[in-house]
Parts: structure tokens; sequence; C-alpha cells
């Protein structure tokens, strides 16, 4: 995007003829970039918006992808590679997915003779949130679905929390049928409370914005949550 150039007085011209000279020279190169930086502001408002609408109109799609990401590269990929000689992609991948799970060797299921990428307690997790992610795109298709108030997904992280801490603190140790259970606990109490929320949210965005969007969730009220 252009700026505003200085603009020289030529020889023989009056300070008046000057003035006037640059007064409309200025005026129309205001006006041009003006113009120009409207387009700009059009064209990347339009972009914006069209990202937007674009991630939630789709967005439990992208969620149930990123899980099944998650599970095959933790499950299969990983171990895989590594069984195959393929250390260094193998490596890479275990490491990754230390950002989401803390992978302790002990609270782990091997396959091909390698550890997995994720532990018993967030492979649990994980896969509750996308068998929940898929259960609730068949449901939610013409339907309205009723949105679970938080205090359940609060209520039901309990169990996760009191088995975790508890074994992190030494006081005992949990099994990895514990694990598991609290895990996947965890991960259908976390679907059952965010994604009705999170739909009602970009319904809510998509009636603000006139956009037609599919489902007919409601958008959830203080007195309910």
């Amino acid at each position: 995007m252009s700026e505003l150039q200085p603009i020289e007085q030529l020889v023989g011209e009056s300070r008046a003829e000057y003035v006037a000279r640059v007064s409309t020279l200025t005026e129309t190169e205001r006006l041009r970039v003006g113009a120009a930086r409207q387009r700009f502001n059009r064209g990347f408002l339009g972009g914006l918006r069209w990202l937007v609408v674009s991630f939630f109109r789709h967005w439990l799609l992208l969620s149930n992808l990123f899980y099944a990401y998650i599970l095959l590269a933790a499950t299969l990929l990983g171990p895989w590679l590594l069984s195959n000689g393929q250390v260094g992609a193998g490596t890479w991948l275990f490491n990754l997915l230390t950002l989401i799970c803390d992978q302790v060797p002990t609270h782990s299921y091997y396959v091909f003779g390698y550890q997995m990428c994720l532990c018993q307690r967030c492979l649990a997790i994980y896969s509750a949130m996308l068998t929940g992610g898929l259960i609730y795109a068949g449901l939610r298709r013409g339907r309205r679905i009723q949105y679970v108030p938080w205090r359940w997904l609060i209520l039901l992280s309990v169990p996760l929390l009191l088995d975790g801490l508890t074994q992190m603190l030494g006081w005992r140790e949990s099994n990895p049928w514990l694990r598991s259970f609290t895990g996947g606990l965890f991960g259908f109490a976390y679907v059952a409370t965010v994604y009705p929320w999170f739909d009602a949210v970009a319904r809510k965005l998509f009636r603000l914005w006139g956009v037609a969007a599919e489902g007919t969730t409601p958008v959830p009220s203080a007195a309910n949550s």
C-alpha cells in the first residue's frame, strides 16, 4: 500500500499556485489510498469471516478427524515405525505426543513390541472423545440435542482426578482398568457437555451473521449452566 509522498515546488511556480496544486494532488492521492485501504479491509474481513464460518460449520468433523489422527498415530503408527527401523520418524511422533500425555511406560500398552505413544488413561480419554463425537454427529442430524450442565463435567471428572492424584502422591497404585474407566468417563462427559454448547455458540454466531447452518441445538441459558 502506497503512502503520501512530498511534492516539490516547480521552478517559477508561485506559492499560491504550489499550494493549490499540492492540495489537489494530495486530496486525489488520499482518495486513491483510502479506496485501496477499503478494498483491502473488505477482502481481509471477508476472508476472516469465511475462515470463521467454515471452522464453525465443520468444527465437529475437524474435531473427530483430529482425535482419529491422534489415536491412529499413538496406537499403531508410532510403534509400527519403531518396529520397522524408522527410529527417527517414530521417535519424532512419540515426542510430539508428549504435548498431550506424560507417556509413563508402566501405565501404557505395547504393540509391535514398542510402547504406545499414549498412556492407558489418555488413550481412554481420546477414544471416548472420538466415539462420543461420532455418536454426537449421528444424533444431531435434524434433532435438537439438549446440552448437559457444566456441573456434570466437573462431577464426572472427580474419579479421574482422584485416581490420578492418589497414584501420583504415592498413596495407592492404580490399574489399567481404573485408568481406562476414569479416562473414558471423563471423555464422554466432555463430549456431552462441551459439544452441544459449542454447537449452540456456533449457531448463535450464524444467526448473528445471517448464515444458514445445520442443526437445531439451542443456546444454553445461564440458569441451566
